[in-house]
């Protein structure tokens, strides 16, 4: 139909970025030592704070965060 597919805006590919990076350090988690989990609440805090302006961004990665058994 000759209609261009509009293209994703930065923001959004980097918040798809670190939505991936996130989920990847939920499910490692699972099966990482105590000392790794540590690190891992780290990484998921310095993730989650980008896009701390994104309530529902935030909230959303915080639920699964909590889902996961991963506390704050």
């Amino acid at each position: 139909m000759g209609i261009e597919i509009p293209q994703r805006s930065e923001r959004y590919q980097q918040m798809m970025e670190t939505a991936k990076e996130y989920y990847r350090l939920l499910e490692e988690a699972e099966s990482a030592s105590d000392k790794r989990v540590q690190e891992i609440k780290r990484e998921l805090d310095t993730l989650s704070q980008r896009y701390s302006d994104n309530i529902a961004y935030h909230a959303f990665l915080e639920m699964k965060r909590a889902a996961a058994g991963i506390p704050e």
